[in-house]
């Protein structure tokens, strides 16, 4: 994202589009995260299929919408191609409980987590599988 001519606007540099709507500290907050999402070309707005545009009307009508609502609203952002795979399940849950996430929050990471196993055969002919303690939500 960078800094549009008028009215000090952030704009997306891939579509174009500004973001006006959104405090100041929100626009840099997105302005961060466009750029990190274009260094990764398997993130969404880094190629053809979903564009960075889509996402940041998203965040807008979420943020418009808490604010007729007159409700907070919070806002993170996950990138799940590499989120906690060096990180084991058990500290991530305990981490969301220690910060004070939801109890509905934590159970769905949980469920992302549950059971995971891997496959494997070797050329001999020999099959097995693996726990996984450590992994990527699938």
């Amino acid at each position: 994202m960078s800094r549009g001519r008028k009215g000090g606007n952030v704009m997306c540099r891939r579509c174009g589009q500004g973001v006006e709507t959104l405090g100041h500290i929100t626009r840099q907050c997105l302005a961060v995260k466009c750029n990190r999402i274009k260094r990764h070309n398997k993130a969404e707005g880094a190629h053809s299929g979903g564009s960075c545009s889509e996402n940041v009307h998203l965040v807008e009508g979420l943020v418009r919408d808490a604010k007729r609502r007159n409700k907070p609203i919070a806002v993170c952002f996950l990138d799940l191609a590499k989120a906690f795979d060096t990180v084991s399940h058990k500290h991530v849950l305990a981490g969301l409980t220690r910060f004070g996430a939801s109890k509905q929050v934590t159970r769905i990471v949980e469920d992302l987590y549950r059971g995971p196993r891997t496959r494997f055969t070797i050329p001999d002919g020999t099959k097995g599988e693996i726990e996984m303690k450590r992994s990527q939500a699938r």
